[in-house]
């Protein structure tokens, strides 16, 4: 991914031949990776999340019996 976002923001394919200038911001510019993905006990979402967060609820369980697997 690291190769991608350079080689993107450099104007430099993977390749190594140089690509058109579509008009992108320089190296100097700065950048943002914007996204979120979540996985929470108890919760389904990120929304969801914040409200056991805010209640002072402990989600943490044992998970599958056996398995060493905290949650």
């Amino acid at each position: 991914m690291k190769q991608q976002i350079s080689a993107e923001v450099s104007g430099t394919p993977p390749n190594g031949s140089p690509a058109e200038d579509s008009g992108s911001a320089g190296l100097s510019e700065p950048i943002a990776i914007v996204g979120m993905a979540c996985r929470f006990p108890q919760a389904d979402g990120l929304e969801a999340f914040r409200r056991l967060l805010d209640g002072g609820v402990n989600a943490v369980t044992e998970g599958v019996p056996g398995s060493g697997v905290v949650r």
